[in-house]
């Protein structure tokens, strides 16, 4: 029940859920899954794209927006 509990956190908090930032910001970060299949320190902010250390849901959770 216990390991059950942590698994539905892990997966609520993981990723960029909650965590689209404009431009370059540091502190948008957290720790999951980056697009490259590596798991470590992954960004939800505008640049991971150019940088390439997006968190893989980025493209889901952060829609580009308009102008």
């Amino acid at each position: 029940l216990v390991l059950s509990t942590l698994g539905q956190n892990r997966l609520v908090a993981g990723g960029c859920s909650r965590r689209c930032c404009r431009g370059r910001d540091l502190s948008c970060s957290t720790t999951d899954w980056r697009m490259d299949r590596v798991y470590g320190k992954c960004y939800c902010d505008e640049d991971c794209v150019k940088t390439k250390d997006c968190c893989f849901d980025y493209f889901t959770e952060c829609p580009a927006q308009d102008c």
